[in-house]
C-alpha cells in the first residue's frame, strides 16, 4: 500500500467543514464547540450544516471579530499568543518525517496568519480552505506510508481523503482490506460509492456494514497523537496574569485555563465533525416511508447497523441512529425503549448549550465521547435523567416519542 500511495498525488474534491473553524483561532477555537453540534431540522431529524452555511456565520479573524464580544477584549492578547505558539509547534511537527508528527500536524493544522481573509471574496476563501484540506490529506497519507501497520493512522488517512484520484482509492482499498469487520469503514464506503454514483458498490458496502462486528472511528488514536504532540506545553506569558486567565475563562465559558492541547483538540474535534461517515444516507435507506416496503433483509441490516451506532461513542451517530430506530421499530416489542432513548437524547440537545453544562465539558470530551460526556455533565448538575413528563417543543419530535411515528402531513390551507 505504501509504495502505491507514494507514487501518486492527492487532489481535494470538496471543502471540509473543519477548515472553517481555523478562521476563528484569533478569537478562540471554542466557538466551534458551541456551534457545530448536530441539530434537528423542522421535522425533528438531525442535520449537519453545510460548509457554505457555516461559513456565512463565521466571524472574520482579527479584532473586528470581537465587536460582538466586548468581554473578549482582555483575552485577545492571550488568544493570539496561544495561536502563535501553537503554529510554531504545529509547523515543527509538519517538517518531521515520522508518522506520529505527520498525524498530529494533519489533525490540527496551523493557521496562516499572513492571509487577509477579510479582503477575500467567496472564491478566494474557498480556495484557502481547499488548500488547507489538501495539506491535511498529504500529511495523513504520508503518515499512513510511514506506519502502514497502524490501523488508526490508516483509518484517519482514508476517511479524510475525499478525492476520486488514485491516491485516495489506494488508501481506501488498503483500509477495507485491513478492517473488513469495522462498521465505520463500510459507512464511509457507502458515502464514497454515492459520490461516484456507484449503486452496486453502495449495496455491497451496506451488506458488509450490516455484518460488521464493531464500530471504531479511532478517536483514541486522535487523542493520543494530540496529547503526545501538545500535552504539557507551557502557556505563553500573555496568559499568565490573573486578569488574562479570568478573561479567557469568561470567553471560553470554561472553569479551566485554555491550553495548547485544548486548542489542538478543538481543531481535531471540528475536523472529525467534518468527515462524518454516510449517516444521512443510512437514514434515508432505513427510515420507513409510506408506500415503500424496506424488505426483511434491509430492515434487519438497518437494525444491526443502527443499534451499534446508538451504543457507540459518536454524538452525531447516536442521535441519528436512535431517531431512525424509533421509526424502524415502531411496531416492535422494544419500541418504547427506543422512544425513551430518543426523548433522553432530545433532552441532552435542549440542555447542552446552557452555560453551566459548557463549563463542565472539556475539549477532549468532544473528541472522545460527546454524548456520554454531556450526559455526565447533566447528571453532575442535577439534570439527569430528564423529568418524566418532559417533551421537546417541536411537533415532530413529540410525535416520535409518543407514537414512534412522525405526525401526519398537514393538509394545505384552502385558498
Amino acid at each position: 500500500m505504501a509504495s502505491k500511495i507514494r507514487a501518486m498525488k492527492t487532489r481535494p474534491k470538496r471543502i471540509a467543514v473543519a477548515a472553517i473553524v481555523l478562521l476563528l483561532i484569533t478569537t478562540g477555537a471554542w466557538w466551534w464547540q458551541r456551534h457545530s453540534t448536530v441539530a434537528p431540522d423542522s421535522s425533528g431529524s438531525p442535520v449537519m450544516a453545510s460548509p457554505d452555511t457555516v461559513a456565512m456565520a463565521v466571524p472574520r479573524p482579527g479584532r473586528a471579530a470581537l465587536a460582538g464580544m466586548p468581554e473578549a477584549a482582555d483575552a485577545y492578547p492571550c488568544g493570539i499568543a496561544i495561536r502563535d505558539a501553537f503554529n510554531v509547534r504545529a509547523n515543527q511537527l509538519g517538517q518531521r518525517d515520522d508518522a506520529r508528527s505527520q498525524l498530529a500536524y494533519a489533525l490540527a493544522l496551523p493557521v496562516d496568519t499572513s492571509l487577509d481573509l477579510t479582503g477575500m471574496d467567496g472564491v478566494g476563501v474557498r480556495r484557502v480552505f481547499e488548500e488547507r484540506f489538501a495539506n491535511a490529506q498529504r500529511a495523513l497519507t504520508r503518515a499512513a506510508e510511514l506506519a502502514p501497520e497502524a490501523p488508526g493512522v490508516l483509518f484517519l488517512a482514508a476517511t479524510a481523503c475525499n478525492g476520486g484520484d488514485n491516491t485516495c482509492r489506494a488508501v481506501r482499498e488498503a483500509l477495507v482490506e485491513a478492517e473488513p469487520e469495522n462498521l465505520a469503514v463500510w459507512l464511509y464506503e457507502m458515502g464514497w460509492a454515492r459520490m461516484r454514483n456507484d449503486r452496486e458498490a453502495g449495496e455491497r458496502a451496506f451488506e458488509h456494514a450490516a455484518k460488521a462486528t464493531r464500530f471504531d472511528t479511532y478517536a483514541d488514536a486522535t487523542m493520543h497523537a494530540l496529547v503526545e504532540a501538545y500535552g504539557g506545553m507551557p502557556k505563553p506569558v500573555e496568559c499568565s496574569s490573573p486578569a488574562a486567565k479570568a478573561a479567557m475563562r469568561r470567553v471560553t465559558g470554561r472553569e479551566q485555563d485554555f491550553s495548547m492541547l485544548d486548542q489542538a483538540m478543538m481543531l481535531a474535534g471540528a475536523s472529525r465533525a467534518a468527515t462524518l461517515p454516510a449517516y444521512f444516507e443510512l437514514r434515508l435507506r432505513c427510515e420507513p416511508r409510506a408506500g415503500v416496503d424496506l424488505g426483511v433483509a434491509t430492515r434487519e441490516g438497518c437494525r444491526n447497523i443502527l443499534t451499534k451506532l446508538a451504543d457507540g461513542d459518536g454524538w452525531a451517530a447516536r442521535i441519528i441512529a436512535v431517531g431512525t430506530l424509533v421509526q424502524l421499530s415502531a411496531d416492535d416489542p422494544d419500541a418504547a425503549v427506543w422512544r425513551e432513548r430518543y426523548r433522553q437524547d432530545r433532552w441532552i440537545y435542549a440542555q447542552q448549550a446552557q452555560g453551566d453544562i459548557e463549563r463542565r465539558m472539556k475539549p477532549e470530551d468532544y473528541v472522545l465521547d460527546e454524548g456520554r460526556s454531556l450526559q455526565a455533565a447533566l447528571k453532575a448538575s442535577g439534570r439527569w435523567p430528564p423529568p418524566a413528563d418532559w417533551l421537546p417543543d417541536d411537533e415532530s419530535s413529540r410525535s416520535l416519542i409518543l407514537t414512534g411515528r412522525p405526525p401526519p402531513p398537514k393538509k394545505p390551507k384552502p385558498r
